[in-house]
This record gives structure tokens, sequence and C-alpha cells, in this order.
């Protein structure tokens, strides 16, 4: 994965530091301190990686120029001051994207670039701000990694986290004509500390798990890949809620989705699959054995995308689309408020009219990072009282 940013750093001519902090902070300084680890990767539990994300303020600022020691000052006095959403507003891509494109691509090793597909990637971006969309799904191998800093700057500007499968990215070794392909999901996260920065988190990584049929082509054309079997999901504390991210293939990995459990409220799937009743059972039993809302967007020739609530039959799915040979964006909110007031009730007395199926057997009242994050704010506490007891004693 580190071959794949530095070769989109290089075609950006970025650099890998301005993905999380300022220009003007050096980011090895800024890593070494040890809050800003606390802050940032609170370590892994049941095999999940936890990021901690600061939650937006909103409140403006203009932009200054500080060292490593204040930014982390800064991001140290205002870690607790949460400002959570009750609701989210999720808006789903619908694409034209098919099968033939994609083999043409692989064949060539190159992504198409057209400029009617970009137009429509500028017509659902256009559409996401005008629905004041939080989280944007596109689907698999939707967006060619030479966009990606378009996306990058739409997400830091109108505050819209975005999820999207990369499409294939191509390494050749010309001296042994060695191909290594690519198949790459990318979540680009931003968030301000004190409405001073604009700055984000981009999780990309690799397919863990790449489909038989993928596998097949990959032969046909002498084609190496990997797939990336760290088993190790990066979950985000981001705007009150935990999201983590599946591509594809991945979401039929019963191991994998049982980590997850106890441990997210958004689960973000881009897919390109034809097989829309196998993977629409799966959604179903996802949403209501990990108790969280599963967002899927799928290739419009497919259909099939929607926002799967763990509610009953009825009002289960917030939004379902099917088919179209244009692209657009379909929108649904999500209220992560009720769901986690949910999720704490199920021993108390039930609601006779609540959308809301009860908890599977052995599901916790608490998602085990909310325990975790109650922890930090007591021993953040108790080093507050502490420091002032150590001033006391320095005035006596």
């Amino acid at each position: 994965m580190d071959q794949i940013i530095d070769k989109y750093c290089l075609y950006n001519k970025i650099t890998k530091s301005s993905f999380v902090v300022p220009e003007s902070i050096n980011a090895d300084k800024l890593y070494e301190n040890e809050f800003a680890k606390h802050i940032f990767d609170k370590g892994i539990c049941n095999n999940n990686r936890l990021i901690v994300l600061l939650n937006q303020l909103r409140y403006p600022k203009k932009g200054i120029k500080e060292d490593a020691d204040s930014f982390v000052d800064r991001i140290a006095e205002n870690y607790y001051q949460h400002n959570d959403y009750d609701e989210y507003v999720i808006g789903i891509a619908s694409l034209p994207i098919s099968i033939n494109e994609i083999n043409d691509e692989l064949k060539n090793k190159r992504s198409c670039l057209k400029l009617k597909y970009k137009r429509t990637i500028n017509h659902i971006l256009n559409e996401a701000i005008n629905n004041k969309v939080d989280h944007l799904v596109f689907p698999e191998l939707s967006i060619p990694y030479e966009w990606i800093n378009d996306i990058i700057y739409f997400s830091k500007r109108h505050k819209i986290q975005v999820t999207f499968g990369l499409k294939f990215i191509f390494d050749t070794n010309y001296s042994t004509n060695v191909t290594q392909v690519y198949n790459c999901i990318c979540s680009i996260y931003p968030f301000q500390v004190c409405g001073v920065y604009k700055l984000l988190y981009l999780d990309i990584r690799e397919k863990m798990y790449y489909s038989y049929d993928e596998k097949e082509k990959f032969l046909q054309l002498n084609y190496k890949y990997n797939e990336n079997k760290s088993n190790i999901n990066n979950i985000v504390c981001y705007r009150g809620g935990y999201f983590t991210n599946m591509l594809c293939y991945e979401l039929t990995s019963i191991k994998d989705r049982a980590k997850l459990v106890d441990s997210i409220t958004n689960l973000f799937v881009p897919v390109l699959n034809k097989d829309t009743n196998y993977f629409s059972s799966i959604v179903d039993s996802t949403s209501r054995e990990l108790y969280c809302y599963v967002s899927l967007a799928n290739t419009s020739y497919f259909g099939d995308s929607r926002i799967t609530a763990p509610f009953s039959t009825v009002y289960k799915d917030i939004v379902k689309l099917k088919g179209g040979q244009n692209g657009y964006l379909a929108v649904g909110s999500v209220n992560i408020k009720t769901l986690k007031e949910n999720r704490e009730k199920q021993f108390l007395k039930k609601d006779g009219e609540s959308k809301y199926k009860p908890l599977p057997a052995g599901g916790k009242e608490k998602i085990i990072y909310d325990v975790i994050e109650k922890k930090d704010e007591d021993e953040n506490i108790d080093l507050i009282e502490k420091k002032d007891e150590d001033e006391n004693i320095d005035l006596i």
C-alpha cells in the first residue's frame, strides 16, 4: 500500500504529511508526541484498530501558522469538547459502470478517463452539496486514482465524508514485463481543530479478498496480485459514531464480520456485484447481527444499492435503488442517537411500536469503544485535578 500512496503523491506532487496535518507542521515531529498518538490511534482491540478523529467544531476561524507543540496543545484543549451528530444524511451514488468497461481497462492497463463520466461524478458531488449530505458512498472501481485529488478537495471544502472504490491500479516492471494489479478502497474523513485547520484522515487499503472472477481474469492476463490479509479493520470514531468499510467480496467473510460485533454504528460497502439476491441477504443479516446501518453502493446496471437499518422488515430499507442508465444520487437519513439509545434500553420494557429489532443474542448494551472513551475522559479529569494540586503546592 505504501507503493500506491507514493505513486499517488508523486502524481499529484504532494507529500504524505499533507493528508493528516497542515503543511506548516512537520508530521514526523508531531507524531513523536505521545498525546497525539493517543488521540489519533487508540491501538488494537478485538483485532480492530480504533482511529479517533476530532469532531468538527462549527465556529469558523482563519488559519494560523504554529509549531507542532502548540498544535498538539490545541488538540488537547478541544479533544473532550464533543460535538456529536444525532443524525447523518447519507448519499448513495448510482453510476452506470459496466463490466465490459472494466475488462477493457484491465486489458489496456489504464483507467478510462472520459469527460462524460467526469461530468457524471461532478453532478453527483453537486447533488451531495445541495442535499446537505454528511456521508457519500460510491461503488467499487468507480474513481480513477488520477481524480483522488479532486475528491479530497471536495471533501475538505464541504466537510463531506466520502467512501469509494478506486479503479484498478497497475504497477508494471518493464524490465521483467511483470504487472502487479491493485483493487483498493478509500475513505476520506474531513475534520477540524477549533475551526482552524481543514484536515482529513485518508484511509486507503487493498482489497482483502479477491473474488474468483477477478482471480480468473488476472491469471488470463498474467497479472500478479496480493490479497491484503492483515485482518485488521480500521474503525474510525467520527461525529459520534463508529465507521468502517468493506469492499464487495469482503462482505461474504463471516469471520471478518464477526470481528465487528459491538464495535460499529455504520458500515460502508462499495460493490460491483451482479448477484444481488445473495448480497441482499447478507446485508439484511449484517445490519441486524452487527446492529448498525449498512450503506451499500452498486453499479446502476445491477442495482440493489441501499441503506439498511436494524429495523423490522417493513422499515429496514431506508433507501433501495434498482437500475437506471444515468448517474444519480439517492439520499436517506439515519439517526445515530436513537440507535445507541435503543441498544442501551434492550433490557428494559420494549416499546411495542419501536421500529428497531432487538439486539442479537450476546449483544452488549454499549459499543465496546464507548467504554474506552469514558475511561479516557476519567483519566483526563484525573490528570487535570493532579495538575491543579501541583499548582496549589507551588503557590503555598
